[in-house]
C-alpha cells in the first residue's frame, strides 16, 4: 500500500488454474497489476528520468533506452 494503491493479489501457483477456472478474476488481476505498475512508474521513475535529462543533454526517451555506461559517458562529456 506504499504506492497509495491496493492491488489485487494472486499467488503465482494459482495463476494457471485461475485463468482456466476464473478468467474474470484473472482479468481483474491483470488490470490491477497494470495500474500498480503505472503508480510505481509515476512515483519512482518518472521524476528521476526528467532529473537526469536536466544534467544529461538527452531526451527522456533516449535516457530510458541507453545503458548506464552511455549515460555516464554523456554526463562526463556534458561537464
Amino acid at each position: 500500500m506504499k504506492l497509495g494503491y491496493n492491488p489485487v493479489e494472486v499467488d503465482p501457483e494459482d495463476m494457471v488454474p485461475f485463468a482456466k477456472e476464473r478468467p474474470r478474476e484473472m482479468a481483474s488481476y491483470s488490470v490491477s497489476d497494470a495500474v500498480a505498475t503505472y503508480y510505481l512508474y509515476k512515483k519512482m521513475i518518472h521524476d528521476f528520468i526528467f532529473a537526469l535529462c536536466t544534467i544529461i543533454p538527452m531526451a527522456p526517451d533516449d535516457v530510458l533506452r541507453k545503458g548506464s555506461g552511455t549515460l555516464c559517458e554523456q554526463l562526463l562529456m556534458a561537464q
